[in-house]
This record gives structure tokens, C-alpha cells and sequence, in this order.
């Protein structure tokens, strides 16, 4: 379970977010939200190696479209911004929803949102059995070609499959538990983020 409150975690991730946009994707904005985020919640940083392939390329295509200087602001911005959602991404599933209902969101959108959340481990699972199975019998974009094949099939068969659950279940839409409680590195978690969203107005009209 993340150390993180669900409700600090949204706050703060949508203003070290706002921050980065704010300044103008000032350098010193970025790093101050990539440190804050892995301080305050540090079991990010293995989700955070996965995504570096991307990150690079995205700095990488920076680089050749908008020159060096451009692609360092835009490289360190989207790891600011990568990191801060990363921060939502360690809350429970439950606890995720139900700190949507708690800032207005419909009760079943925010059960809709979560599921559709907790399907995504399910769906990754899925489309790498089905990359694993379709090398056995062809290479290169054959094989990518015949797992896509695959795993329509094994989505259309997912939804039937959980949507008959739900049905079994009696699904009424509601979420199901309580939020916790607040704690002292929630409240640091979120005074810090919001000076960084203030300070970061004082880099967009330097």
C-alpha cells in the first residue's frame, strides 16, 4: 500500500503537474517535483526505470526537433510529469475511486475509472502471453501481427467475462470501504506542493 493518502495524492500530483506547466517547463521546477515526488513516495522508481525507454525517446526526438536546450526543458518537464502521476498510480485502486467521490466525481464513474485502472495489469499480462505465443510460430511483425489478432479476441472475451461477474454480483455501483485518515507526511506532501505551484508563477513572468 502506498504511504500516500489518495486525496494528498491527486492534490498533489495535479499541482507539481500545473507546476511544470506554469513555469514554462523551467528546469528547476521539474527537479524540484521529480525530487518531491520520489521523497514522499519512493516505491516509484521501479515503475519509473520502465518508462525511461520512452522518456529518452521522447528526449531524443526533442532534440532533433526543437534543438539541445529545448530538449533538456522538455526531458526534464516530462519526467517531472511522469513522476508526479506516478504518485496517483501507487494509490490502491479502491482508495483511488473513492477519493474521486470525495472531490464530486459520480460514484459509478469513479468505480468505472478504478476498474478500468485495475484492468490495465490484467490487459499488459494478457498482450505479453499473447506476444510470447505468437513468437513460437512467427518473427518480426508476423508475430506482432498475430498476437494484436490474439489479443482482440482475448479483450472481447475479458469484457464478457466481467461483466457477467458484476452481474453474478449483483453490482449496484457502489464503492465499497473508507478513506484514510490524513497523516503529518500527507499534510508536508501537500504544503510543499502547493509552494512549488506558487513559486513556479514567480519562473513564468521572470
Amino acid at each position: 500500500m502506498s504511504d500516500v493518502e489518495g486525496r494528498t495524492a491527486l492534490l498533489s500530483a495535479l499541482l507539481l503537474t500545473a507546476s511544470v506547466y506554469v513555469s514554462g517547463f523551467s528546469v528547476s521546477v521539474s527537479i524540484a517535483t521529480f525530487l518531491i515526488s520520489l521523497i514522499f513516495c519512493p516505491e516509484i522508481v521501479r515503475s519509473l526505470l520502465t518508462l525511461l525507454p520512452m522518456l529518452a525517446f521522447f528526449t531524443f526526438s526533442s532534440c532533433i526537433l526543437s534543438g539541445l536546450k529545448q530538449a533538456v526543458n522538455m526531458g526534464f518537464a516530462m519526467l517531472a510529469v511522469l513522476t508526479s502521476g506516478l504518485i496517483v498510480a501507487s494509490v490502491p485502486v479502491n482508495e483511488f475511486s473513492l477519493s474521486l467521490c470525495y472531490f464530486g466525481f459520480p460514484e459509478h464513474w469513479a468505480f468505472q475509472i478504478g476498474l478500468a485502472i485495475r484492468m490495465l495489469g490484467v490487459l499488459k499480462e494478457d498482450m505479453k502471453r499473447c506476444l510470447e505465443a505468437s513468437r513460437l510460430e512467427s518473427r518480426g511483425f508476423f508475430a506482432y501481427l498475430k498476437a494484436l489478432k490474439a489479443f482482440s479476441a482475448v479483450m472481447v472475451l475479458r469484457s464478457v467475462a466481467l461483466a457477467e461477474s458484476l452481474y453474478c454480483k449483483g453490482y449496484t455501483g457502489k464503492i465499497a470501504g473508507e478513506l484514510r485518515k490524513p497523516g503529518l507526511k500527507d499534510f508536508l506532501l501537500l504544503l510543499i506542493s502547493s509552494i512549488v505551484f506558487v513559486c513556479s508563477f514567480f519562473h513564468f513572468f521572470c
